[in-house]
């Protein structure tokens, strides 16, 4: 209903009543309005009346009772108010009365009175506005027309509100997607006129936040979506925005017959070419392929010189010696193999034969080498020299087989050429007999023939008489010992008194049966003849030359001592072999040394018993000595650490804690004897405990089980110590943090039950000591600790409890790949990039670039023309000539090197090489000029011209090495071209030597060999033999007497048989050592050459040289009778 704004006021029950009369208010208090605040809006007045000393004149009974019982007036009052102050009342409000009898007016009553969704709160009475409107009755909305809406909003006249176009927000579509560049993702930057993200390439979306991917299987062929940037991370070959473009679409993509799969877009090269289309080769220029290989420039492919493969020809024909065979070595410059002499092949395979049939004159074909084994007599790889040609190639009248090459020796000729007849030197020849050195025949000594004169006068024992035997190196008859005569048929004696001292003559045997303690042939030899015949100070009876023994020695001579090896002496003596007398080991004496320490028990002392196999003491624990007769101590001083000496037992008594023999064992000898860190006194020998152990070492700690110790504390079972629980201490954890509320900080109270502090709220620590800080210090980046409440005043631009919140936590926080400084919480902006978060870039527009560069606008970074660099592209190859390598100018207009001929590069800076592989045959390359410097004999700018080309650019029979361009000469050659020989006159062949000058080759004089004829028989004494010296002159050997041959080597004798009449072959000096009776360089000279040589009418026996002598006489010579006294005769 519509009541009379005059007179009226609309109330919650819809009833209209009349306004009430300011006569029906005590307003008389007007002093004591003092309150700041607005007057309202009126349409009624009071004069003279001020509301704000309203009395309560509406309770209950009163004069605003009844119809008024609801209303409220609502006043609002200004300082100063006075009685002439107006009223103001408006009766448009709705009115109630509130529990205080104060009228107030509202804006609504229900939710009705409030427009577009408002509702109306009734304790207030005032309307609560939906989102976007505003007014006293919500009745004001975001837009009355459409130009109240920005950015081409429209105003929706329904409801008020404006409806934004696609991509702005807010109640008059003020909002875009950005007002900053950082509001936009990825480097998107904000148009500030359309409020809208201009998003860097591949990015999309409101706030550019859409990538080319989100996962990885956004991306093809493998892709992987990189989840900072958003962008796919394309497998190598692949491009485009999600991986989609591979190398190829059809085969004509692919070069040098490369096909392309359909399925993975990638090239499918032909063999030997790689690259994403197969565009490249195994070569671009020559000197990619090695070893002399030249590039096909149609193929890109090697073409390797002769000997070596591979891709780039690297490959030859070896990398170790063990790829050459038979010996061959590799040589590691050229990769081939260097043949050991006989081998050829390009690994050294093929040798001198294959089978048998390649060996000549019976050779055989060595399978492991190789090599011909070459049958006696033959020698040459193939065996195909023999001992002759010709016959004058065979000595003493033999002649060659042309069909064996084999000298046909004359008769007592051999050797390989005949040229070894019965003899060469005297030594040949047996017996004494001689060489011819014309015929090489032996002329042998009387009684002596046969080839060699070997034949003798026996060839049996049985030829000897009286046991003699027959010497079948001499043939000579080597009689028993008494016996002489050619046959050994004369004897010692004829009758019993040719024996001296008691001696008899054997009649059978015609030998002396000498007396105990004779010897000799007529038993004349007694023990002695003199004192010094006597051993070990024996002296000699000259009446019966027996010898007179010193005290223990016995024997015909006192030769016998004690002992005579160490096994004589008993318990491990040993035989003094000089004085053979026993040395005995200690504690044991006797001649033997057979008497020991002890014999029965009580011959060793304080409880010792005696070993009766050692015959030595066994003491008992703490005794020593022969007899045990020493005990631990003798007196006080020898016992240790206070220890006394039982004169009794001879055994310490030791002080309380020591022990040991002689009390020297305390509780420790080491820290390490202590337990639980306790150090050892190495002046007592006490165990000094770590703090909390006791106990001889220490042993005993703070407990021993888990109710030792209080509160919770455990027991640690390997330190015996107490674990005390959080905030406990004390030996058994007994200990709280506090013990009444005082020992509680900042306003803690103390539990009494577990002596924990219970802190307030804001405070840590065991005594709640710990605030957010205790020093400045405690406070990031440069907060300062209130030092009164423990917490922390932040730097400007930090927050958090302790400060610890900068700009940026993470790198993407920052823009364009600027990175958070984990230390700062700053944003260190990619090179080029300015900002808090980095969103400033080099450029905007491409003017911002120099020397054509152009603006990413992606990344706000200048894309610089090829040659340029620098944040703007203003920095080109050279900015002064000096800019410019090897000679080359700066071009000041384009800032272009212009280089010097034979480089090139951006600033010149290559030449015709980098690094050595760049020159070819072992040229290297000159870093400075980075110029080729060719090996000797290469020419060329990569060094790629040789010595040369073909066979004939080489001398005497030199071959070209393709591989090398080098010339391989022939053996002897040498020089670039193989035309320098051994010798170019006479003179330069040694020792007589002559120059071949068609050859260029030495003809060297007999003896000498060597290129140039300088190897003679030695160098140094030491290649002569046997005490040659070496003429340093002529290089040939002087040899010592008896000795010939090239190097000495040949002596008297090479083996017995060159000596004669049994005379032995010394195989390390090759003389002769002669038997008894001859002498001569083979021992061919006997005692007698012819009869006069025998004395007493002896003749001489030409087979043996030895004097047989008449009955009757004996001697060497013949020269002893039977007597050369009258006392010799009976």
């Amino acid at each position: 209903m519509e009541c009379d704004q005059e007179s009226v006021i609309r109330v919650t029950n819809g009833v209209c009543v009349t306004v009430p009369s300011c006569d029906a208010f005590d307003l008389s208090l007007a002093s004591q309005c003092a309150y700041t605040s607005r007057t309202a809006e009126y349409a009624h007045t009071c004069e003279t009346r001020n509301p704000c000393t309203i009395a309560d004149e509406c309770s209950v009974g009163g004069p605003c009772a009844g119809e008024y019982s609801y209303l409220h007036v609502e006043y609002e009052c200004v300082p100063g108010m006075t009685d002439e102050a107006t009223i103001n009342l408006n009766i448009n409000h709705h009115i109630s009365l509130n529990d205080d009898k104060w009228l107030i007016i509202g804006t609504c009553a229900v939710d009705l009175d409030c427009e577009y969704g408002g509702t109306c709160d009734l304790t207030t009475l005032m309307c609560m506005c939906a989102t976007g409107y505003t007014g006293t009755t919500c009745g004001t909305g975001a837009c009355a027309v459409d130009s109240d809406c920005e950015y081409g909003g429209t105003c929706d006249l329904t409801t008020l509100m404006c409806m934004c176009a696609t991509g702005y927000t807010g109640t008059t579509c003020g909002t875009g997607a950005c007002a900053v560049d950082s509001d936009c993702e990825y480097g998107g930057t904000c148009d500030l006129t359309t409020l809208m993200c201009m998003c860097a390439t591949g990015y999309t979306g409101t706030t550019c936040g859409t990538g080319a991917c989100a996962v990885d299987s956004d991306c093809e062929y493998g892709g992987t979506c990189d989840l900072t940037t958003l962008m796919c991370m394309c497998a190598t070959g692949y491009t485009g925005t999600t991986c989609g473009t591979g190398a190829c679409a059809v085969d004509s993509d692919c070069e040098y017959g490369g096909t392309c799969d359909l399925t993975t877009l990638m090239c499918m090269c032909a063999t030997g070419y790689t690259g994403t289309t197969c565009g490249t080769g195994a070569c671009a220029v020559d000197s990619d392929c090695e070893y002399g290989g030249t590039c096909d420039l149609t193929t890109l492919m090697c073409m390797c010189a002769t000997g070596y493969t591979g891709t780039t020809c690297g490959t030859g024909a070896c990398a170790v010696d063990s790829d050459c065979e038979y010996g061959g070595t590799c040589d590691l410059t050229t990769l081939m193999c260097m043949c050991a002499t006989g081998y050829t092949g390009t690994t050294c395979g093929t040798g001198a034969c294959a089978v048998d049939s390649d060996c000549e004159y019976g050779g055989t074909c060595d399978l492991t080498t190789l090599m011909c084994m070459c049958a006696t007599g033959y020698t040459g790889t193939t065996c195909g020299t023999g001992a002759c040609a010709v016959d004058s190639d065979c000595e003493y009248g033999g002649t060659c087989d042309l069909t064996t090459l084999m000298c046909m020796c004359a008769t007592g000729y051999t050797g390989t050429t005949c040229g070894t007849g019965a003899c060469a030197v005297d030594s040949d020849c047996e017996y004494g007999g001689t060489c011819d050195l014309t015929t090489l025949m032996c002329m042998c000594a009387t009684g002596y023939t046969g080839t060699t004169c070997g034949t003798g006068a026996c060839a049996v024992d049985s030829d000897c008489e009286y046991g003699g035997t027959c010497d079948l190196t001499t043939l000579m008859c080597m009689c028993a010992t008494g016996y002489t005569g050619t046959t050994c048929g004369t004897g010692a004696c004829a009758v019993d008194s040719d024996c001296e001292y008691g001696g008899t003559c054997d009649l059978t045997t015609l030998m002396c049966m000498c007396a105990t303690g004779y010897t000799g042939t007529t038993c004349g030899t007694g023990a002695c003849a003199v004192d010094s015949d006597c051993e070990y100070g024996g002296t000699c009876d000259l009446t019966t030359l027996m010898c007179m023994c010193a005290t223990g020695y016995t024997g015909t001579t006192c030769g016998t001592g004690a002992c005579a090896v160490d096994s004589d002496c008993e318990y491990g003596g040993t035989c003094d072999l000089t004085t053979l007398m026993c040395m005995c080991a200690t504690g044991y004496t006797g001649t033997t040394c057979g008497t020991g320490a002890c014999a029965v028990d009580s011959d060793c002392e304080y409880g010792g018993t005696c070993d009766l196999t050692t015959l030595m003491c066994m003491c008992a624990t703490g005794y020593t000595g022969t007899t045990c007769g020493t005990g631990a101590c003798a007196v006080d001083s020898d016992c240790e650490y206070g220890g006394t000496c039982d004169l009794t037992t001879l055994m310490c008594m030791c002080a309380t804690g020591y022990t040991g023999t002689t009390c020297g064992t305390g509780a420790c000898a080491v820290d390490s004897d202590c337990e639980y860190g306790g150090t050892c006194d190495l002046t007592t020998l006490m165990c000094m405990c770590a703090t909390g152990y006791t106990g001889t070492t220490c042993g005993t700690g703070a407990c021993a089980v888990d109710s030792d110790c209080e509160y919770g504390g455990t027991c640690d079972l390997t330190t015996l110590m107490c674990m005390c629980a959080t905030g406990y201490t004390g030996t058994t954890c007994g200990t709280g943090a506090c013990a009444v509320d005082s020992d509680c900080e900042y306003g803690g109270t103390c539990d009494l039950t577990t002596l924990m502090c219970m802190c307030a709220t804001g405070y840590t620590g065991t005594t709640c000591g710990t605030g957010a800080c205790a020093v400045d210090s405690d406070c990031e980046y440069g907060g300062t600790c209130d030092l009164t409440t423990l917490m922390c005043m932040c730097a400007t631009g930090y927050t958090g409890t302790t400060c610890g919140t900068g700009a940026c936590a993470v790198d993407s926080d920052c823009e364009y790949g600027g990175t958070c400084d984990l230390t700062t919480l700053m944003c260190m902006c990619a090179t080029g990039y300015t900002g808090t978060t980095c969103g400033t870039g080099a450029c905007a527009v491409d003017s911002d670039c120099e020397y054509g560069g152009t603006c990413d606008l992606t990344t706000l970074m200048c894309m610089c023309a090829t040659g340029y660099t620098g944040t703007t592209c203003g920095t080109g190859a050279c900015a002064v000539d000096s800019d410019c390598e090897y000679g080359g100018t700066c071009d000041l207009t384009t800032l272009m090197c212009m280089c010097a001929t034979g480089y090139t590069g951006t600033t010149c800076g290559t030449g015709a090489c980098a690094v050595d592989s760049d020159c070819e045959y072992g040229g290297t390359c000159d870093l400075t000029t980075l110029m080729c410097m060719c090996a000797t004999g290469y020419t060329g700018t990569t060094c790629g011209t040789g010595a040369c080309a073909v066979d004939s650019d080489c001398e005497y029979g030199g071959t070209c090495d393709l591989t090398t361009l080098m010339c391989m000469c022939a053996t002897g050659y040498t020089g670039t071209t193989c035309g320098t020989g051994a010798c170019a006159v006479d003179s330069d062949c040694e020792y007589g030597g002559t120059c071949d000058l068609t050859t260029l080759m030495c003809m060297c004089a007999t003896g000498y060999t060597g290129t140039t004829c300088g190897t003679g028989a030695c160098a140094v004494d030491s290649d002569c033999e046997y005490g040659g010296t070496c003429d340093l002159t002529t290089l040939m050997c002087m040899c010592a007497t008896g000795y010939t041959g090239t190097t000495c080597g040949t002596g008297a004798c090479a083996v017995d048989s060159d000596c004669e009449y049994g005379g032995t072959c010394d195989l390390t000096t090759l003389m002769c050592m002669c038997a008894t009776g001859y002498t001569g360089t083979t021992c061919g000279t006997g005692v007698c050459a012819v009869d006069s040589d025998c004395e007493y009418g002896g003749t001489c026996d030409l087979t043996t040289l030895m004097c047989m002598c008449a009955t009757g006489y004996t001697g060497t010579t013949c020269g002893t009778g039977a007597c050369a006294v009258d006392s010799d005769c009976e």
